[in-house]
This record gives C-alpha cells, structure tokens and sequence, in this order.
C-alpha cells in the first residue's frame, strides 16, 4: 500500500527494503549440510541473555544456540532434543576470536539491559563428537539466526544478527544499527539506577539477588509513578498483579521518607 495506519498516525511509505529474502524452516533445513569448520557472527544491536534474573552480556555459544533452538523447536515442522543438542554445543562450539563492545540500552519502560555488539569468531570441533542430525541443525541454525534474532528482548530491536563471510569482518563494525532511545527513556535508565541504589541502601543484606531485584523494582515503579504512569499501566507492562505494584510503590515511597528523614 501506498500508507499505512499506526496508532493513530497514517505514514506515507516512502521506501521498502528487506535485508533478508524470505524463506521456510523446510528450506532451511534442506540447504544445510556438515557446517563450515569456522563461521563469524555479526551482532548489530546489543545483545544479552537472561541469567539469574540478570542480563548477560557474553556470547557464551550454548546461550546462543539454545536461543536459536527454542524458536525452532516453537515453529519448525520437526523439534530436536534441547539438553542433548546443548550438551553437545558445548562440546564442540568454541570462541576463537571476537572483537566486541558493551553498552546499556533502554528496553521500553522497564528500564535498561546491558549487551554487547561486535564480532565473534566461532570454531567447531567434529572430532569431540560426531552427531550428523545434530551437525545438520547447527548449520540450520547458523542461517537461522538472521531471521530470529539472538537472546532476551529480540522484539525490541535487542540481537539483531547475521552470519558473515571472512572478508566482511573489518566492515562488519560499521553496519551497526541503533535502537533509539527518548528522552524518557534516557530519564528513566538514569532515575531508576538513582533509586536502585538508594533503595540498596535500606537493606541489610545489599549482596544478594534478592534485594538487587527488590531495589530495581521498586525503583523502576516510582521513577514510572513520576512521570505520571498510572499503577494499572505499570502493572500491565510489567506483568505484575496490581495489588502486588501498588504495594511496592507504598514501600518504595516509605523507604524514600526514611532516607530523606535521615539527612541532616
């Protein structure tokens, strides 16, 4: 079409590219062999896991290739054994060479996630352990990636990827695309880390997992309640029980009462 309707806006379609030609999962499989002894990964926006409920900025190779595996097994017309295709990952995937670089993006409202762009050279060691299904489907996977994107918020623009040649490398740098981040957005990674850790400082243990994700989320409710967010908007996109939010921000409010009742 001429435009298209978002919102409430009707944008006038002034150009239409597609980085990647369309495809199935039957035809990915079917141009997958034994993979190539070496292949580079490009990462284009930052990237991460989930670990602990924590981001994980590392291209740790049994993290990727789960995260390629778990979409296959949701949508390709044949699913494999996860544990035994991971155990296998790890025994014969291995880093030889990466040039990468670590930044914080803003991931909607909730906040921000640290993740890392660059390059990373992996190599595949067959003689550990040969599985020919298994060596097939990491190919799959590989040309896959492209398409899924790689680890945590890919529907944010996080894990954008492509396979790229051993001549690409040194350009792959500058291929680099951006996630916007608004004014809002820069606002509020700055205000909840302020509050995260002012929060950190009303727990006795600060060291845990446990009061890092109480602070940042009491954090992220109060610095959200500052702009004027109502607790059921915050609750829906935190997917969180309303009474669950509303009795954090009371919390959060109190602990704030206290710190500014101690500052002489």
């Amino acid at each position: 079409p001429e435009t298209v309707n978002l919102y409430n806006g009707n944008f006038a379609i002034a150009q239409i590219a597609i980085n990647q030609p369309a495809t199935t999962y039957n035809n990915l499989w079917s141009a997958s062999s034994n993979p190539e002894s070496r292949f580079t990964l490009a990462f284009l926006t930052p990237t991460c896991f989930r670990s602990k409920n924590h981001p994980l900025p590392l291209p740790i190779p049994t993290n990727i290739f789960h995260s390629y595996l778990r979409r296959w097994n949701n949508f390709a017309p044949e699913a494999f054994p996860q544990e035994e295709f991971l155990a296998w990952i790890e025994q014969v995937v291995y880093i030889t060479n990466y040039d990468l670089e670590c930044t914080k993006v803003a991931v909607a409202k909730q906040g921000y996630v640290t993740g890392f762009t660059g390059t990373v050279e992996f190599a595949i060691d067959l003689k550990a352990s040969r599985n020919s299904d298994f060596e097939r489907l990491l190919s799959a996977l590989i040309k896959l990636a492209a398409y899924c994107g790689t680890g945590h918020k890919t529907t944010f623009g996080l894990g954008q990827t492509r396979l790229i040649g051993k001549n690409e490398v040194g350009s792959a740098k500058s291929e680099k695309a951006t996630i916007t981040t608004t004014p809002i957005q820069e606002h509020l990674i700055k205000r909840i880390a302020e509050l995260t850790d002012l929060f950190l400082q009303t727990k006795k243990r600060q060291g845990g997992d446990r009061a890092q994700n109480t602070a940042t989320v009491w954090a992220t409710i109060l610095a959200r309640r500052e702009l004027g967010e109502s607790l059921k908007a915050i609750a829906i996109d935190l997917d969180m029980p309303y009474e669950t939010v509303r009795k954090y921000a009371q919390a959060a409010r109190k602990a704030i009462g206290i710190l500014v009742e101690k500052v002489p």
